[in-house]
């Protein structure tokens, strides 16, 4: 009944494309579903991984950059995810 009710609320998910135009209700299921199938290693959970991968990576991207990378670069002058995260204000 679990994974009913967790391919139902992800077909329903799926309808919309942008993830800042979606209602609360789709919202709040994908986040219902990522925490249900994110431990895992089925093809949904890895789905599901990707899925919250993407978003944070599209969020990462759209926000505006608010420091160099000379500012936020770690020692050696490693760039990762932490420094874009710094560069982009998050």
């Amino acid at each position: 009944m679990k994974k009913m009710a967790g391919i139902a609320l992800a077909l329903i998910a799926v309808s919309s494309h942008a993830e800042e135009s979606k209602p609360l209700l789709h919202r709040a299921s994908d986040e219902l579903m990522y925490q249900m199938f994110k431990d895992e290693d089925t093809p949904m959970g890895r789905a599901m991984r990707k899925n919250r991968r993407d978003a944070e990576n599209r969020a990462i991207r759209s926000a505006p950059q608010v420091k160099s990378a000379r500012e936020c670069a770690k020692p050696g002058n490693v760039i990762d995810e932490d420094v874009r995260r710094c560069m982009k204000g998050m």
